[in-house]
């Protein structure tokens, strides 16, 4: 029998620490290898209001076929929402938004007539402070396919959740675009950028995201279904405005806004739905639209009809209380 050939330690260490270092290479990208694919999966994202004016702009990039995240704030209160891949010119129309988070800004939105690459999602409690970042976004909304570098400089803890702080240059127009580690892999959803100081963004971790899709780090992609809608309150006719049957803790959202208050008037012929936009009265009867009253500068806090329903008084963010006609939403 033929003995065993034997190497010298420091060669076997040597060799062990060569295998090491070309796997972890094999798993790292350079930065234009992770430009040019995040930028095949990042889109512009543009909202109008109800009379079709552009509401916001911000960034957004496909988790699987079909689906993008954003930031809730980038969406919230848009009467509709259309999409475009970066430097293409053809916007898409968003189906609807399938899921929203307010508290850790998130949200996720259908689209249908447009394909492209979902970007692989990391896992966030593995990032670690001093950690090469990649932040990819539309600054201004015209400056598509805008990628900067930085550093993790923190992770700060909040009450119910954390954010990632980086010197990664973020803009107005990139909430809702992806930052991603060396490895091309989704770390953070970009969210704000201070004006306090210099060098102060923040990123929402991957993992809030994923929790939110309902998939664990070691699980494929899924999305909690949706359930149908138990209209205990209101005619399935009311464009989407029924209540559902949701889990505890959880959240609806308004085809035209988010919903904060409901009213019906004395005699309970119209019905007034206080949004983040204003506040829709609907004929209680019919489902049919009759005016939209607008003129606060923040959400709908609370509202109440007048004893002969002439009237709707309604209570602001924005710390102020207005009076209104019911009929025709004169102030």
């Amino acid at each position: 029998m033929n003995a065993a050939r034997r190497y010298p330690l420091r060669w076997t260490a040597a060799w062990l620490w060569t295998l090491c270092a070309f796997a972890a290479s094999a798993q790292t990208q350079t930065p234009q290898q992770i430009a040019q694919k995040a930028f095949a999966s990042t889109v512009l994202v543009v909202t109008e209001d109800a009379e079709g004016e552009i509401a916001g702009v911000g960034s957004g990039f496909f988790v699987r076929s079909g689906l993008i995240a954003t930031n809730q704030h980038v969406v919230d209160g848009a009467a509709s929402i259309r999409v475009r891949l970066v430097n293409q010119e053809r916007f898409h129309r968003i189906d609807s938004v399938a899921a929203q988070d307010a508290e850790r800004d998130l949200a996720l939105l259908r689209v249908s007539t447009l394909k492209a690459p979902a970007l692989p999602l990391g896992d966030s409690g593995k990032l670690q402070v001093g950690e090469t970042v990649y932040a990819v976004g539309n600054p201004m909304g015209f400056l598509e396919g805008t990628f900067s570098d930085g550093l993790v400089s923190g992770i700060r803890a909040l009450p119910d959740f954390k954010l990632i702080q980086m010197t990664a240059p973020i803009s107005k127009g990139s909430s809702g675009g992806p930052v991603l580690n060396a490895k091309g892999e989704v770390v953070g959803v970009s969210t704000m950028a201070s004006e306090l100081g210099q060098n102060l963004n923040f990123a929402v971790p991957v993992n809030a995201l994923k929790t939110m899709m309902g998939r664990q780090p070691n699980q494929p992609y899924w999305i909690k279904p949706i359930p149908r809608p138990n209209s205990t309150l209101l005619p399935d006719r009311f464009e989407g405005y029924t209540q559902w049957s949701l889990p505890q803790g959880a959240k609806a959202r308004l085809g035209k806004g988010t919903i904060h208050a409901l009213a019906y008037s004395p005699d309970s012929r119209t019905l007034a739905i206080g949004s983040s936009i204003g506040i829709w009265i609907y004929d209680a009867r019919t489902g049919r639209e009759l005016v939209l009253i607008k003129g606060h500068s923040d959400k709908i806090n609370s509202m109440t009809y007048s004893p002969d329903g002439q009237t709707i008084a309604s209570g602001s963010g924005d710390k102020t209380i207005r009076i209104w006609n019911a009929q025709t939403g004169a102030h």
